[in-house]
């Protein structure tokens, strides 16, 4: 799921010059995630993340019912869960889902 803050945020990190993204592969990008993923209104202001820019990840799951937050970010992995929403890695993650 992604809010229209979640969007916007990322269309700003893919166009960072390091990155060395082709503009024709940002917008193929944002374009996919529009049409497929579950846009949601984020109606909460939750503020336990270290780093205050992760808590929309948080919002957004909370607003969407997630089922789990899969992610890298040690500043949202030290969390563990939030409101019953696992925070895992993808390796952790994957492992749960094989041993459904």
């Amino acid at each position: 799921a992604f809010c229209p803050d979640m969007f916007r945020n990322l269309a700003e990190v893919l166009i960072r010059p390091h990155l060395k993204l082709q503009l024709k592969d940002i917008k193929d990008l944002l374009e996919i995630i529009k049409t497929k993923a579950i846009m949601v209104k984020t109606d909460v202001t939750i503020n336990v993340c270290r780093d205050a820019s992760d808590n929309i990840i948080i919002e957004t799951a909370v607003a969407s019912n997630a089922k789990a937050i899969i992610t890298n970010d040690p500043d949202l992995l030290i969390l563990q869960s939030h409101r019953n929403i696992p925070i895992l890695t993808p390796r952790q993650f994957l492992k749960k889902l094989n041993q459904l």
